[in-house]
Order: C-alpha cells, then sequence, then structure tokens
C-alpha cells in the first residue's frame, strides 16, 4: 500500500513537517509513505518551506506592542529572493492586546528585505493584529497625520490622512493567502479568535471603513486607482 501524506500545519499544535515526521515513525507498517508537508502561507509556513530555502536571514523588528525587539526569520529562495512568513512578525503568539496590536514591525521586515533586487513573498494568516495594515505604513515609512509613534488599532479613529511616497516602487511583492474575506467582513470573522469583544469588532469595522477612505485619498495622490472595499483578499491578516 502507497500512502502520500501531505499536511497543513495544526496551528498553535503542530507544524507540518512535525506531523510528517510524527507520521513517519508511526506508519512503519505502510510500504510505501510519501511526506509532503504543505502550507497555505500562515502560521509555520516557514518550517515547511526551509528545505527549499538557499539560506536565512535575520531581521530584527519592532514587536507588535512596541515594547520590545523580535528577532525574525526570512527565508532567502534564491541570491535576492525572500519568503517571510507574517506570523513569525505579528502572530497571535506575540500580539498581546489585539486593541494595541501593531503591524509595523512586517513593515519594518519588508523594508530590511527590500535592500535587494529579487522577489518578496510574504504569507499571510495567524496574525494578531486588527489595525488593518496602519502599523505597516508606519513601518514602510508613512506618515500618520493625527497619530505619533506606535499606532495599533484603536489609533485608527485618529489618523486624519497618510502621507509619503510609495514604499517598495521597484519591489515585485507576491502575497500567500488562503481567504478570500473582503477588508470589512474580516473584524466579525477574525477578531473572536484575536481576543476581540463585540464591542470592539463593530468599532474595528467603522474605523476600517474610514481607514480605507484615507488610503485611497493617498493612492489617489500617488496617481494610482482606489482599492474597492469588497475586494477579495483585502481582509487577510
Amino acid at each position: 500500500m502507497k500512502v502520500v501524506y501531505a499536511p497543513d500545519s495544526w496551528s498553535g499544535f503542530r507544524s507540518a513537517p512535525r506531523l510528517t515526521s510524527d507520521a513517519k515513525a508511526a506508519w512503519d507498517f505502510v510500504d510505501e509513505l510519501v511526506l509532503l508537508p504543505m502550507t497555505d502561507g500562515g502560521q509555520d509556513a516557514t518550517l515547511a518551506l526551509r528545505h527549499l530555502a538557499q539560506g536565512v536571514r535575520q531581521l530584527e523588528v519592532e514587536a507588535p506592542q512596541g515594547d520590545e525587539q523580535l528577532s525574525a526569520l526570512a527565508l532567502q529562495l534564491d541570491e535576492d529572493s525572500f519568503f517571510l512568513e507574517s506570523a513569525r512578525v505579528i502572530g497571535r503568539a506575540f500580539a498581546g492586546d489585539v486593541r494595541s496590536a501593531s503591524s509595523r514591525g512586517l513593515g519594518q521586515a519588508l523594508r530590511q528585505l527590500a535592500r535587494h533586487d529579487g522577489l518578496l513573498v510574504v504569507g499571510l494568516g495567524g496574525s494578531g493584529t486588527m489595525d488593518g495594515g496602519l502599523g505597516l505604513a508606519q513601518g514602510l515609512g508613512l506618515s500618520l497625520e493625527g497619530v505619533r509613534g506606535h499606532a495599533g488599532a484603536q489609533d485608527l479613529e485618529r489618523v486624519t490622512a497618510l502621507h509619503g511616497p510609495a514604499p517598495l516602487p521597484d519591489r515585485v511583492l507576491a502575497v500567500w493567502a488562503d481567504v478570500e474575506t473582503p477588508l470589512l467582513d474580516s473584524a466579525r470573522i477574525y477578531g473572536p479568535q484575536k481576543g476581540a469583544d463585540e464591542l470592539f469588532i463593530e468599532r474595528n469595522t467603522r474605523d476600517l471603513e474610514r481607514w480605507a477612505g484615507l488610503v485611497n485619498a493617498w493612492r489617489e495622490r500617488q496617481g494610482r486607482p482606489p482599492l474597492p472595499l469588497e475586494l477579495p483578499y483585502g481582509g487577510a491578516a
């Protein structure tokens, strides 16, 4: 009997490579066992893809609460291309209080990787933030009018404008996402698993709609078309 075992990670419990390793030890009765750890780009994607990497790049970024530095790993796919798992930067394991958690560290990581010329691949999923990329914009070098310093989801209502040139203008950035959730459905669907209560979810949905308007106003000043609120994948991570 031939068995092909191709698991994704059990988020928070077992990585895909660990699951295949467990299967190899337990399924010795199988004539031929093919082990193919997989990933959807979310939590533990780095471990599933590690065997494809030519090397590892260590990045120092701000933790989601802004109170310490994190060391995150990016996989070097070739001379200038990298894979970055967002859960290793802004994941639920690091995020703490979702109201103040910021995605700033992810932007900082991308800026460090942007010193190279190749493809940047970002795996989304398993995030612990609900700031709609507010902190991400900060980490990429944009400025937020109305907010200073560390900014999380609770600061969305205070931002009045987004300023600065388009970040990473010469880079090709690919995103892996396993959900097609639009932006304004994200708080309702993913908020509870991040520790958000009903009141904050309602507030966050309103704030994200307003924030999207500010982002589109910034895009217009950059000569770029607006992003519709119903855009698929807009609520990923």
